[in-house]
């Protein structure tokens, strides 16, 4: 079995916040839209699942990793089920 699936999702952002990224309710920035739970939100599902989002600090910006486990149902056939009223 190979390495596990993985996405890759580039970053432009300023790395004197990257320590405190994953942190709720945390914004860069208290003006504007959002409630500072996106990335939170995104470690705790993932870790549910099985899988891990990490931030590389690069120059400039970052690289957000987001890996996935296999898939175990990977290459088995499940018919769709029809909804019965």
């Amino acid at each position: 079995m190979g390495a596990p699936a993985r996405c890759e999702l580039m970053l432009k952002r300023q790395p004197q916040s990257f320590g405190r990224i994953f942190e709720p309710f945390f914004k860069r920035h208290h003006h504007g839209r959002g409630a500072g739970l996106g990335l939170n939100l995104v470690r705790d599902i993932l870790r549910m699942h099985g899988g891990e989002v990490t931030i590389d600090n690069r120059n400039p910006g970052a690289v957000c990793r987001l890996s996935f486990p296999p898939d175990k149902t990977a290459g088995v056939h499940t018919p769709p089920r029809l909804a019965t009223a």
